[in-house]
């Protein structure tokens, strides 16, 4: 059947055309086209890979996947791809700074679906619709994907049989994961990054509501008030907080960004795995820092450190938004003993001789978790420490990632 254009008036870029199926995306359109199509290209490179990998003398047995920020995401969802039904093309993963959610319901995938179809002028649904849309210029998709709203077009639930058949969150809790080799951690200014505001923003709980929360609106009134109890404010008795904006931007990372990691940490360490390992990046990307010094090692930081290596052949290089600028000494010696931390988690390389044993999460014989902090330190040596997660921390991850607050913030 030809495409011809709908007349009707387009939906305003600020709203979304209802949808007045009950249906999900899933079951609507399953017949026509696959849900989490950016997922399923990664899982068809990783299986490239496992086919392939031996002609370039490498080790289908030994491949490691990571990522940062929504990359990490990816990482956490193709170790939780199928519930964990199929096992992984891969033996090691590294998740950074892990970001995303809320993660949209059925309907405000639909929704956001017929906006761009409408947006374009073809069928919003039904068998026409996909076939329409695959006729579609580049420029009209294009279009339509910047009349949605940012992040509208992202990863979503599909049910049992498919890529991703729950929340992240629920999977790993669930156990329904493979369990593979894992690192977990995330930059110490992640929440500041994304507190929604600056320092000076932050003086009272009604900020705090206001704008740390704005990113999550599924969360309730009630979910909030048990959040602020558990950061006390900084003039409360035993509070760990001196600032209003130390309290609002820890919750702020510990939301997702540096609550995950221990939460997946948790799970394959519970499920025997034994090479699973834990960081903090308290190291600031210098360009991000120079501009905006109250975000402190900002999210991305690691970024800046971890992929100097084009620095040889180039002045500057964009990386996260950002440009590098030439490393000074206790700079350059960070980045060479971070990198050589990250490539050693593969078996065949070795740790830097003057970077400190990275420790396992567990610590044998006892309840402790650590992480290993990276920071700077002189032109020779780094000061990175081993450190042990604080029980307080470990509670507040606890409430985070526990089935009623996810349930509201759809990680």
């Amino acid at each position: 059947m030809p495409c011809t254009r709908e007349t009707r008036p387009r939906p305003p870029a600020s709203q979304t055309a209802p949808s007045h199926s009950t249906a999900t995306s899933a079951t609507r359109r399953r017949p026509w086209a696959d849900l989490n199509a950016g997922l399923l290209d990664q899982r068809a490179g990783l299986e490239w890979i496992q086919r392939h990998i031996a002609q370039l003398g490498g080790d289908h047995a030994n491949v490691m996947i990571y990522g940062e920020s929504a990359g990490g995401a990816s990482v956490v969802m193709q170790v939780a791809a199928y519930g964990g039904s199929k096992p992984v093309p891969f033996k090691r993963a590294t998740a950074q700074s892990i970001g995303f959610g809320p993660t949209n319901t059925g309907k405000q995938t639909d929704a956001f679906f017929e906006s761009a179809t409408a947006f374009i002028g073809y069928p919003t649904s039904g068998s026409d619709a996909m076939p329409c849309l695959r006729n579609a210029s580049v420029g009209a998709i294009v279009g339509a994907i910047n009349h949605v709203q940012n992040g509208a077009f992202a990863p979503v639930i599909e049910g049992p049989t498919g890529f991703l058949p729950d929340l992240p969150s629920r999977l790993i809790a669930d156990g329904k994961i493979n369990d593979v080799e894992f690192v977990g951690g995330h930059c110490t200014g992640d929440g500041k990054t994304f507190a929604g505001g600056s320092s000076d923003d932050f003086q009272t709980d009604d900020n705090i509501r206001r704008l740390i929360f704005s990113r999550w609106p599924g969360v309730s009134n009630n979910t909030i008030d048990q959040a602020l109890a558990i950061y006390p404010e900084p003039n409360a008795t035993g509070s760990p907080f001196a600032t209003q904006w130390e309290r609002a931007s820890t919750m702020a990372g510990e939301i997702i960004f540096t609550c995950m990691d221990w939460f997946h940490a948790e799970k394959m360490t519970s499920d025997g795995i034994e090479n699973v390992f834990s960081y903090s990046w308290n190291a600031p990307d210098t360009v991000l820092y120079d501009a905006n010094p109250y975000l402190g090692a900002a999210h991305t930081s690691d970024l800046y450190y971890l992929f100097d290596v084009l620095i040889t052949f180039l002045s500057t290089f964009a990386n996260a938004g950002n440009s590098f600028t030439p490393f000074n000494t206790s700079e350059a010696t960070l980045a060479r003993e971070a990198i050589a931390y990250w490539t050693s988690f593969a078996p065949s390389t070795d740790k830097e001789s003057t970077s400190p044993t990275w420790e396992s999460f567990a610590v044998p014989h006892s309840a402790a978790r650590r992480r290993l902090e990276l920071t700077r330190g002189g032109d020779v040596v780094i000061n990175s420490t081993m450190e042990n997660i604080t029980e307080a921390k470990i509670q507040r991850c606890q409430f985070w990632m526990s089935e009623n607050v996810t349930a509201e913030t759809r990680v």
